[in-house]
């Protein structure tokens, strides 16, 4: 686990933030690579801060254990992962929340996110899923890119980039209409949307 960049390209806040809620869990019989982790990375001293309020990680007899909680965090994240093409090495997860399917996207239109993502939890600004989440929640109704573009705060560089993702992973189809690009989600996208839901309010859960 490496807790500076190196000059590489910066990660996404969430990603930082899984593999350090991976890296405790799996070290739950070394609690010592965990306090010297914490010592020397004030960015997992923060995170762990964070686990802690929202109780995916909690102290028991000076331990730091992963609850239940913190656990399906890591599996809902890398369900996301996988369906936005980013991390095809792991298993074939099995599915959380699906079963509870909703079809009425009607539903969606009073869930969508003003100030309230992911990365808000991280005490930083939107994560990559973030973004994704807002540009399918915009879509739910059939809209144009530049719509799509400005409600989600981003310039045209920024929007073609999550576009071309949305686009070869299935999340959105896009529509001519009238000599026009129509934006729509797709069902894989609501899926997506269900499975985000789901992490925000757990996060939200004290």
């Amino acid at each position: 686990m490496n807790g500076g960049n190196g000059g590489r390209q910066r990660r996404d806040i969430v990603d930082v933030a899984l593999d350090f809620l991976r890296f405790i869990d799996e070290n739950y019989d070394h609690q010592e690579r965990i306090r010297i982790s914490l010592s020397y990375y004030r960015v997992y001293r923060k995170y762990m801060n964070l686990f802690l309020q929202s109780r995916l990680v909690i102290i028991d007899r000076d331990k730091y254990i992963v609850t239940d909680k913190g656990r399906e965090f890591i599996e809902l994240i890398k369900m996301l992962k996988k369906m936005i093409g980013e991390d095809s090495s792991f298993d074939t997860i099995k599915n959380i929340i699906l079963s509870a399917k909703e079809t009425d996207l009607s539903t969606y239109k009073t869930f969508t996110p003003k100030k309230i993502y992911i990365g808000s939890f991280l005490g930083k600004a939107r994560s990559i899923y973030d973004i994704i989440a807002c540009i399918l929640y915009n879509s739910i109704s059939p809209t144009s890119k530049t719509r799509a573009m400005v409600k989600c705060g981003l310039n045209i560089n920024q929007f073609s980039k999550y576009l071309d993702i949305l686009t070869k992973n299935d999340l959105i189809k896009l529509n001519q209409v009238n000599g026009k690009t129509e934006l729509m989600i797709s069902s894989r996208g609501i899926i997506y949307l269900l499975i985000y839901r789901r992490i925000v309010n757990l996060l939200a859960q004290r």
